[in-house]
């Protein structure tokens, strides 16, 4: 009987190992791909302390620095001088499209030594001082490199309807949030931005993510351990973080535009400009005005003598008068700032902000943003409307490709009127309208949670399994 008991048992256990994985199924994945990992480096001949040395170094023994040269035209605002190799290698900054047609690598290896450099290298290379990149371009090279690095790493590491790769999207988690980290730090230890310490990060589910992400060794749960601390600290300051609320009296641009004398200065020449636009507007409806009372005055008391003959139409002297007096048309007056401070403040922000804020944003903005970091959306471009466009237009001092624009969720009032108003009853105020845009940036459309942890999860093929993932 027991001989029979133990037997049953045995053959239970078996089925039930068949369908479950076993409780060191994680350490079987992560010893698989490191053996991979190991494969897939030594097949492209990387010697270990080659992977953390600089890309600069392996090309100093070239033929006449030949190489060292051409990879000169792959530095953003670094010119053609005769410089050592050391400055050059401090200011140097891979890319995706370097490392997978001049050097021949895979994108998984490219991947990796992007990682690599921004673990190793970055701190260094933004806190670096030289006279070839000021700090506008470095945060504008950073944001470029952010932009070729996301695009490449969503596309190796996750796909919308086939496998993902837990490992790799841990490890782009780990490398954007590092980029952001930095350029955040940098920001808060210069004097002009200082103000961002005590404004939010809002990345969302970022806290319950870290405990999803794949780590297979030691010093990437340390990685971790710091970010984690470092965003925590932002995720509950007294403001309100860059993305959201931007016309709010504590808002970071609010704030930094009242400071600044050359914004608070914009804004008095657009509000001048728009009070000369409002004058004229006035003058021009007043005069419209008494043009249609001297039209219809002249032709009062007269009937209608049109007449038919030979099949056309004939106009009467009084119809002819009647119709030019219907068409005196002007069109409405619109201010482009709203009257609120906090807002014209906001919009005026938005306008001019300093490009090191501009390119820190955006790159935020995008990572928020995954894996789309640039969704489509169907709001209202502040820049692309009038009269806003030819009265704002001037004073926009930011590239034209920037990710994050001032947008408004309703149309304006010069938009909605198709017509002019009927001169002879509308009054004069009838013409006359404030700013009727929202004050607003393109909202982020993150993904879910639930989705980004399958995204995590690793899939284990057995069938069976299916019930124990993420649904």
């Amino acid at each position: 009987m027991n001989a029979w008991i133990q037997s049953t048992k045995q053959e239970i256990q078996m089925k039930i190992n068949q369908i479950l994985p076993g409780s060191d199924w994680q350490k079987s994945i992560q010893n698989n791909e490191e053996t991979n990992r190991k494969l897939l480096m030594t097949n492209v001949k990387f010697l270990e302390c080659d992977i953390y040395q600089h890309l600069c170094e392996d090309l100093k023994t070239s033929p006449n620095n030949q190489i060292l040269r051409q990879t000169m035209t792959f530095l953003p605002g670094i010119k053609k001088y005769n410089v050592s190799s050391n400055v050059i290698q401090d200011d140097y900054v891979p890319s995706i499209k370097e490392l997978t047609e001049k050097f021949n690598y895979t994108i998984g290896i490219a991947l990796t030594r992007i990682e690599i450099w921004v673990e190793s290298r970055l701190n260094q290379w933004i806190n670096h001082p030289t006279i070839y990149l000021s700090g506008r371009d470095r945060f504008e090279t950073l944001l470029d490199f952010f932009e070729e690095y996301q695009n490449a790493a969503l596309n190796h590491y996750w796909s919308e309807k086939g496998p993902t790769d837990p490992m790799g999207y841990s490890r782009y988690i780990l490398t954007s949030l590092t980029i952001i980290r930095l350029m955040h730090q940098k920001l808060c230890n210069d004097s002009r931005f200082e103000r961002l310490k005590q404004h939010s990060i809002n990345i969302p589910n970022l806290m319950k993510l870290f405990e999803f992400l794949v780590l297979p060794n030691r010093n990437d749960m340390i990685r971790v351990y710091d970010l984690r601390h470092y965003f925590s600290e932002f995720s509950n300051k007294t403001y309100p973080d860059l993305l959201t609320s931007i016309d709010d009296v504590n808002a970071f641009g609010v704030y930094c535009a009242s400071q600044s004398s050359e914004m608070n200065e914009s804004i008095q020449k657009i509000r001048a400009q728009a009070e000369r636009d409002k004058q004229q507007k006035i003058q021009e409806v007043t005069n419209a005005k008494e043009r249609y009372t001297g039209l219809m005055n002249s032709i009062r008391g007269m009937s209608c003598s049109c007449s038919y003959k030979y099949g056309y139409h004939r106009q009467c002297h009084r119809c002819t008068i009647e119709e030019q007096a219907m068409n005196v048309k002007v069109h409405i007056y619109e201010c482009p700032l709203p009257s609120k401070r906090e807002q014209a403040l906001a919009v005026i922000f938005e306008l001019q902000m300093p490009l090191e804020i501009r390119n820190y944003r955006d790159t935020i903005w995008q990572f928020i943003n995954r894996p789309k970091p640039c969704p489509p959306h169907k709001m209202h471009e502040w820049l692309s409307i009038p009269p806003h466009a030819s009265k704002l237009g001037p004073f926009y001092t930011s590239p034209s490709n920037c990710k994050v624009k001032l947008v408004s969720s309703t149309k304006s009032v010069t938009q909605n009127y198709s017509y002019s108003p009927f001169i002879g009853s509308t009054s004069i105020e009838g013409f006359l309208h404030e700013n009727s845009l929202t004050v607003e940036i393109l909202p982020t459309k993150s993904i879910g949670f639930d989705d980004e942890c399958r995204i995590l999860t690793p899939q284990l093929n057995h069938p069976d399994y299916k019930q124990l993932q993420l649904q």
